[in-house]
């Protein structure tokens, strides 16, 4: 018997038709960067969230890169890191060239732990 790491079937067709319209709207566009999709999911992410700016990025490591950009994390500066963390969070760190702490996690959460 094959247990899948990853079982997306299930999950993928209860959203099969939204996803297929979804993308014949961007791939008949031709438009996958910066177009009426990326806005449209920004405004309604914006009113979920009450309001304030959204920016969609192409990926989580970009996103790191743009979290610590906006704190004006400068070369030198120390970022706090929990010790259990994917590797793209310390690797947006070291892009920034500024320098990784990592601390202890808690036992509930597996988060920072004062």
């Amino acid at each position: 018997m094959t247990i899948r790491q990853f079982d997306l079937t299930r999950q993928h067709a209860s959203l099969r038709e939204h996803l297929d319209a979804a993308w014949m709207r961007v791939a008949s566009s031709g438009r996958f960067v910066l177009g009426a999709e990326l806005d449209a999911f920004e405004h309604e992410l914006a009113n979920y969230l009450g309001g304030g700016c959204v920016v969609g990025v192409n990926s989580g490591s970009d996103a790191l890169r743009l979290a610590l950009h906006l704190h004006d994390i400068r070369p030198g500066d120390e970022v706090v890191l929990p010790s259990y963390t994917f590797r793209a969070t310390l690797e947006a760190v070291l892009q920034m060239h500024a320098t990784p702490k990592f601390v202890d996690c808690g036992n509930a959460g597996f988060n920072s732990d004062p």
